[in-house]
């Protein structure tokens, strides 16, 4: 197998890195504040929602071990060797983050649909299917999203009108196209439960700054992911549209960390910015 090279700017990358801690931490932070809440004030949903920033948080944080290993390394490949079985770190890892990823807007879908519905209907369960079959397509061997060796499908052309069909680009696409799926089906459920609430009679102004916020946290969260994903739908032309460029990684961890603190203010609502909306 043949994976990423390490031949980033040693210094920029130790700013992605330490971006990246603090995303899993702060992601690992209000999962367990969710977690709380939901405890405290016996709110099933909201614990739903907790478990998905955890397992995302979670999979940040020892995906970015791994990121220290691709630097120390000189190569994504980063052998590990655990429980008498060696293993490519880095690409692992990041099939892990790929795999919450989808958990993760799984849990905020639910979360949305309770929230205006209070029971999921007949329309939420393709939704939901295509969230799983996502997350179970990410973890596949031939999955590994880290590999530069993936062979690319081709456009027929007149010397070959029939280019051999791989299943590693298959399923590679697939996980692509269903992670971009249920990133759009994330923002119109709540995007639809944002429209529900500003209608209401009894609507308030933090009401419509809480839904307001959540909207935003789940746009940004998109931002993070179709630029990467956007790299692989490029396999049906056999092209790369993306490169896997730190800036990238930089600006995706960029966006996953305003996401959360959007999701967190529009979901809790501290007390300190519920009395700046109301002073408006």
């Amino acid at each position: 197998m043949s994976y990423i090279e390490f031949n980033y700017p040693l210094h920029f990358y130790l700013v992605y890195v330490i971006f990246s801690f603090l995303v899993s931490i702060e992601m690992l932070y209000f999962g367990y504040l969710f977690y709380f809440v939901s405890k405290k004030h016996e709110i099933p949903r909201l614990k739903i929602l907790s478990m998905g920033f955890l397992a995302l948080g979670a999979s940040l944080f020892v995906r970015n071990i791994g990121n220290i290993y691709f630097a120390v390394y000189g190569s994504a490949e980063t052998p590990v060797s655990m429980l008498g079985c060696t293993i490519n770190f880095l690409p692992v890892c990041t099939a892990v983050l790929v795999f919450t990823t989808f958990l993760w807007y799984i849990s905020l879908y639910i979360y949305a649909r309770l929230q205006r519905n209070n029971i999921l209907v007949r329309v939420d369960y393709p939704a939901i299917g295509f969230g799983i079959l996502g997350s179970i397509l990410a973890l596949l061997p031939q999955n590994m999203w880290l590999r530069t060796d993936i062979p690319r499908l081709q456009k027929p052309t007149p010397w070959n009108p029939n280019p051999t069909i791989h299943i590693e680009s298959i399923i590679r696409l697939m996980t692509s196209i269903l992670l971009i799926a249920i990133s759009f089906l994330t923002v119109l459920s709540y995007y639809l439960l944002y429209r529900s609430k500003i209608r209401g009679a009894d609507v308030d102004a933090v009401t419509v700054h809480r839904h307001e916020y959540m909207l935003l946290g789940i746009l940004l969260m998109v931002f993070a992911v179709v630029p990467i994903t956007i790299r692989d739908v490029a396999a049906v032309s056999g092209e790369e549209i993306v490169a896997p460029a730190l800036i990238s990684l930089v600006l995706s961890s960029f966006f996953q960390f305003f996401s959360a603190f959007f999701l967190y203010t529009g979901i809790l609502a501290p007390d300190w910015i519920v009395r700046r909306w109301t002073r408006k």
